[in-house]
């Protein structure tokens, strides 16, 4: 309810020490006591209503004097400067007439109305007026606007306004009020953005329309999104996924003049990342419910190894009976759940279960990491505002207690249960947040959510299909089957589809793929959006998920038939320089998508014996077919590896891979016919193993890489004796390392994330008959606990800079010369198709050949992709001549071992 103040309680005459001293006092109690009880609330309302009304009269003064320059005819703009806030709260301003403006002190056709956003105050304050008169408030700054020309009737008291001092600030009266004239006055820079806490991965929205020019309009906005001191964006609005961590965004705003101006807002962008699968949970008591979700560490490694969850926020938001939601216990230990029970286990029992994904070789399954619990007669109520559960308290029942550790790139689940009278939790509405500590910072990811959304895990566009190959569909694929959507289609395709026919086809992942047809396109770029995904779970409709602030899903596609295109695995496999970087059909990998990672062939020579890059199968993708039979049950886990990839996962305790049979070199791995190898993967452990342990090897006697006693890693050649080159110190647990060992015939070297740690001299390997196994040695023993990814092996050594490069998350390719149309240098636009997540990025130079010799005779700058299809100037310094013959450098990197960009496609375009 906004009110309006009217000033019966309180005497126009009051005395100006009284004023002061009252001030002063309601400032003390409001700083030592706000909100503990309603007096306290009340007196801090006082406060507020004093604050708003001085500032009222402030901008009164200000306002009758541009009324009555604007009675001459002129159109007159003129800028205070207030209080962002009062007392803590932010307010609006409105020009208001009629009932508004009648108190019990005045009547009064025009006034001016101050409100608090969030709080029962504010005041009215009557003006004197003849000519339209509006005004707009962005952040400190107060723009009046008076119309000259059109005087309409009207009539205000001659009221004398006493400058009242505020809380906490003096106001001064300047006596300014400006007449549009030849002077021009810097525009006002002001923006908000959404969601107000952001995650990783989730698209940051930026809006500038608080941004305005006194005397004519802002014509560029400009961003800095990172701080660096560079622009990154052009628009009022703009988007886009930031790394985590605290940054300075910059906006600048120009006007038709060119006057300039800034602001900068701290923004702090959470890396552990809500999966979208908050869904109703088991429980023993079929009467009671319970929830769980999960979280993924998204943080780089070099920021922090890994994050500690503190404690958990919940708050119900559709709870049935006001302002109390209770949360119990469960009530019983002696119920068997037969693997239903919270992580399989019916002992687990309290109000919050966090397991940090990753299950040791000394833990039990279903054990976890840290519980609040509590004897089932306790109960938490959640009232208004919800409630913090910190991890690590307990009760009677004493489970794992303490903070949970979560690894960079490791997920996490976290159970909430029992809520009494709630079979059924789908369809209900949580407000949900996730404290916790990175580099001894506290963060949180918070996030609004419906349990049982049918988590969209892709959305995707898809062109040229149909008969005349011009059909744009949209792919969804989500764990559960949609009853109806919502898309949003701008660009070549122009309409909103809203539909409840979404044909699923369950795949053999189990997920369920819809596909809906948008329309039809050849040229140009097509901008989706799904704006809403909803499943019939039970009784309940439930909406795909969404966060605080507005959140959708938005996919771009990019159609061009233009002469400069670079979309498919013909134009990429054309490539005249390609390093670091990966296209190919196996694995996870797209062979029409340009992504960070390591070819299926050896770039620097026919040397590559075996790759396994064990995303969703065990293959060997090199050239010689040396598939890896699962031992046991190692399992390839839905969660980023390297390069972005899935992984697998290895238990420490029977789960390795042998090698069998290859096409070409009998029944083991022959590197041996030139005494040279080197084996490559990627590394991370789930505890720490105090035995030694393989990660590959052939034999003790032959070749072996391992981690040694303490985690240390080792890579060993077997001359006469074993000859070990020994990292000088351990490696983490969830920390992934990139490792390597050389044989060139005469040394052994071990690389540690790219860097020579150790190196000894062999004289040769010698051969074994053994075969080769991943995870634990030949005969099945000395298992590791943890996930490998990414495993090469060579019969040459490896130079440092291949190391480097593999080791290193980047990489560049430069695309074949294509030859069209002719731009000249001031035209030239790039358009693109890609993903660029938080920690990743694209930057893509254009290149020109004037004279068709195969040489560069002028680039462009480097452009920074920024996520979906997007369409920008390529600028070029200076002015050479325009060319028929262009090609793309294009740099791709992460920060990130889990992640890489991926670029879709991109076209050189004529801008004219």
């Amino acid at each position: 309810m906004i009110r309006h103040i009217d000033r019966t309680d309180r005497a126009d005459t009051i005395n100006l020490q009284n004023v002061f001293a009252i001030a002063i006092t309601a400032g003390l109690i409001v700083v030592l006591l706000t909100g503990a009880t309603t007096a306290l609330q009340n007196e801090r309302t006082e406060v507020v209503d004093a604050q708003l009304e001085t500032i009222g009269n402030q901008l009164a003064i200000q306002l009758e004097r541009a009324d009555e320059l604007a009675q001459r005819g002129d159109n007159v703009t003129v800028r205070a400067t207030v209080q962002r806030t009062v007392a803590g709260e932010d307010y609006s301003v409105r020009v208001a007439e009629g009932d508004d403006c009648v108190t019990n002190n005045y009547d009064s056709d025009s006034c001016l109305v101050l409100d608090a956003l969030d709080l029962d105050a504010g005041a009215t304050v009557p003006v004197n007026v003849s000519t339209d008169v509006t005004v707009r408030r962005a952040g400190g700054t107060v723009r009046i606007d008076a119309s000259g020309g059109r005087e309409r009737p009207g009539y205000g008291p001659d009221a004398e306004r006493p400058i009242r001092l505020g809380v906490g600030r003096s106001f001064v009266v300047d006596d300014f009020a400006t007449a549009a004239s030849g002077v021009n006055f810097d525009p006002t820079a002001d923006f908000g953005f959404s969601p107000v806490t952001p995650r990783v991965d989730d698209p940051t929205r930026f809006n500038a329309t608080a941004s305005f020019d006194q005397d004519s309009d802002v014509v560029a906005y400009k961003w800095d999104l990172d701080g660096d001191g560079r622009f990154d964006a052009k628009g009022e609005n703009v988007s886009r996924a930031l790394d985590p961590g605290p940054r300075n965004v910059t906006l600048e705003v120009v006007d038709d003049d060119g006057a300039v101006s800034n602001t900068t807002e701290r923004v702090v962008v959470s890396g552990l990342t809500y999966n979208l699968d908050l869904d109703d949970a088991y429980t023993r008591d079929s009467s009671r419910g319970a929830i769980s979700f999960t979280v993924t560490n998204e943080w780089p490694f070099a920021v922090g190894p890994r994050v500690s969850i503190q404690e958990v926020w919940l708050d119900p938001t559709n709870d049935d009976e006001p302002g109390r939601v209770e949360l119990r216990g469960i009530t019983t230990n002696n119920d068997d759940c037969s693997g239903d029970c919270p992580f399989g286990d019916d002992s687990n029992e309290g109000a919050i279960l966090v397991n940090d994904g990753t299950e040791r070789a000394d833990e039990n399954v279903g054990e976890v990491d840290s519980r609040f619990a509590f004897d089932g007669g306790n109960v938490i109520e959640i009232r208004d505002g919800g409630a913090e559960i910190p991890l690590g308290l307990f009760g009677e029942d004493d489970g794992n207690v303490g903070s949970v550790q979560i690894s960079s790139g490791d997920t996490a689940r976290v159970w909430v249960g029992e809520f009494p009278d709630q079979d059924d939790l789908t369809g209900y509405e949580f407000d949900i947040g996730v404290r916790y500590d990175i580099d001894d910072q506290r963060n949180a990811t918070v996030f609004t959510d419906v349990v049982g959304n049918p988590d969209v895990k892709s959305v995707r566009l898809e062109t040229g299909g149909g008969v005349d190959n011009d059909q744009v569909d949209a792919v969804i694929v989500s764990q559960k089957s949609l009853d109806g959507v919502e898309i949003e289609v701008d660009g070549a395709v122009d309409t909103t589809v809203d539909t409840s026919t979404t044909n699923p086809s369950e795949l053999p992942s189990g997920l369920y793929e819809h596909r809906v047809f948008l329309g039809t396109a050849t040229e140009g770029s097509v901008r989706a959006t799904l704006t809403s995904a909803t499943n019939n779970s039970g009784s309940a409709n439930v909406e795909a998920a969404k966060t605080r602030g507005d959140r959708s899903v938005t996919r771009s596609a990019f159609l061009d038939g233009g002469d400069y295109v670079w979309q498919d695995d013909a134009d990429w496999d054309a490539a005249s320089t390609s390093a670091g970087v990966v296209h190919a059909d196996y694995g996870t990998n797209d062979p029409d998508t340009v992504r960070v990672g390591t070819p299926a062939r050896d770039q620097g020579g026919s040397n590559l014996v075996a790759f396994w890059p064990l995303d969703d199968t065990t293959d060997d993708v090199g050239p010689n077919d040396f598939e890896a039979t699962p031992q046991d049950d190692s399992v390839v886990i839905e969660e980023f590896g390297a390069y972005g990839t899935w992984t697998r996962t290895f238990d420490g305790d029977d789960d390795s891979l042998e090698v069998t049979d290859g096409a070409t070199t009998g029944s083991y791995l022959d590197t041996n016919t030139t005494d040279e190898m080197a084996v490559s993967m990627w590394v991370q452990k789930n505890s720490s193993q105090s035995d030694s342990v393989e990660l590959l090897g052939r034999s003790d006697e032959s070749y072996s890489l391992r981690l040694n006693d303490s985690d240390i890693p080792r890579f060993t050649i077997y001359d006469r004796a074993s000859q070990n080159a020994t990292a000088p110190t351990s490696i983490g647990v969830g920390e992934w390392h990139h490792l390597v060992g050389t044989f060139d015939g005469s040394t052994v070297r071990l690389y540690v994330d790219g860097q020579l740690v150790d190196k000894t001299s062999a004289d040769w390997i010698t051969e074994s008959g053994d075969p080769v196994r991943i995870a634990a040695n030949p005969s099945g023993d000395e298992n590791f606990d943890g996930k490998i990814d990414e495993v090469r092996l060579y019969n040459r050594s490896l130079t440092p800079s291949e190391i480097d490069r593999i080791a290193d998350t980047k990489g560049q390719l430069v695309t074949d010369w294509q030859s069209g149309a002719t731009i000249a240098p001031g035209d030239l636009g790039l358009a693109s198709n890609a993903s660029v997540p938080g920690s990743t990025s694209i930057t893509v130079t254009v290149q020109a050949d004037t004279d068709n010799d195969g040489a560069v005779d002028w680039e462009s700058d480097p452009v920074a992709l920024s996520d979906g299809a997007n369409q920008v100037d390529a600028n070029v310094a200076g002015a050479p001549a325009a060319a028929d013959r262009f090609r793309l450098k294009v740099d791709i990197s992460s920060r990130s071992v889990v992640k890489s960009p991926r670029l879709f496609n991109a076209s050189v375009v004529d801008t004219s």
